[in-house]
């Protein structure tokens, strides 16, 4: 190559038309006609700078936002994503990047897509290119990661799945420090809780507890859930121990509630003979005390269901009266569940003295 031809590359004029052999780049203040140098091969991005050599193996480097476009050879989803987005279409931008992500051998390229992918994301409102961006940079860029790191909500459901895949294809891919591999557990223990999987958010916080790297809100979860193995189990003295001796962990008010229930579960069917006055009202209590927590937890877990036993218990303590205002109450306050018509059928049943 001629002195002349090297002075075009290096300053990233072009004379010839756009048409790239090997890779090309595409340098400008913005996107608006750009200046391609063709004939190049990219090494690397490296602190915001992308590295790449010219024709006869000199290297270079440019600032990575005066680079407007690139074109890489073999990278056909890449291309087009990088056309689209200096083209301003950023929803085939986006799918180009996520099936980039997913399928290039290059780290570098990985890195550009999943930068561009999360710029996108946040534009067209979508968890689902938010959550494969993050994930991507999580592995090489945990730092760019955790600036872009998506929150997932119920109303995500579309796109939820599309997380999970993304993150158990990078745990079971990546050779990932603890450090890293406990972020993206903690990001699929938030994706789980959004999509209502208990089962899956309980394995994940035993994961995250076996790295060391729990939160006391995820060692609670395991321990609930270690709770109601018990019970299912009638381990009742385990289930017991196991809710009393976390009592500090269950702080958030679903927990409080799970938590008390269980040990008021546990509690009454560790009693297999008749119960005096005084045992049933302690075991009414600890129903109460579950309803108490529940009320202030969204959704009410297991409000119903222990105002429904504390009726059946203020009848073994000889008081209808009070018994048929929890049965109306529940029948009035949860119209349409099953629980209301059993606390109908037993209203019903007291009124006529039976």
């Amino acid at each position: 190559m001629t002195w002349f031809g090297k002075l075009i590359l290096a300053t990233g004029l072009s004379l010839a038309p756009a048409v790239a052999i090997g890779d090309a780049i595409w340098v400008g203040e913005s996107s608006k006609n750009p200046i391609m140098a063709g004939d190049v091969h990219i090494i690397s991005i490296q602190s915001n700078t992308l590295v790449y050599s010219i024709g006869d193996g000199e290297q270079a480097t440019k600032p990575l936002d005066q680079v407007q476009q690139m074109s890489v050879g073999g990278e056909t989803d890449f291309n087009i994503a990088e056309q689209s987005y200096r083209d301003a279409r950023p929803a085939d931008a986006a799918d180009g990047y996520q099936r980039t992500i997913r399928t290039t051998s290059k780290d570098w390229v990985r890195d550009r897509a999943s930068i561009r992918l999360a710029q996108l994301a946040a534009k067209l409102h979508r968890f689902d290119l938010a959550s494969t961006a993050y994930v991507a940079l999580l592995v090489q860029e945990p730092a760019i990661a955790a600036r872009n790191k998506p929150i997932p909500a119920e109303s995500d459901a579309s796109y939820l799945d599309s997380a999970v895949s993304d993150i158990q294809r990078t745990l079971n891919s990546a050779n990932l420090p603890d450090s890293r591999r406990g972020a993206l557990l903690g990001f699929a223990l938030e994706v789980y809780r959004a999509k209502s999987d208990s089962a899956m958010v309980n394995q994940t916080a035993g994961e995250l507890m076996k790295l060391g790297l729990a939160n006391p809100a995820d060692i609670a979860i395991v321990k609930l859930a270690s709770a109601r193995v018990a019970l299912d189990a009638r381990n009742y003295p385990q289930a017991i121990a196991d809710i009393q001796q976390n009592r500090p962990l269950f702080v958030d008010p679903a927990q409080q509630a799970d938590a008390l229930f269980v040990l008021a579960q546990a509690q009454d069917a560790m009693n297999t003979t008749p119960l005096n006055a005084q045992s049933l009202k302690d075991l009414a209590i600890s129903y109460m005390r579950a309803v108490a927590a529940g009320r202030d937890a969204p959704g009410q877990p297991h409000v119903s269901e222990a105002l429904f036993r504390i009726a059946e218990i203020e009848e073994q303590l000889k008081d209808p009266l009070t018994a048929s205002q929890l049965y109306r109450q529940i029948t009035r306050d949860y119209i349409g569940q099953p629980i209301a018509s059993r606390a109908k059928a037993a209203s019903d049943r007291l009124a006529k003295g039976t």
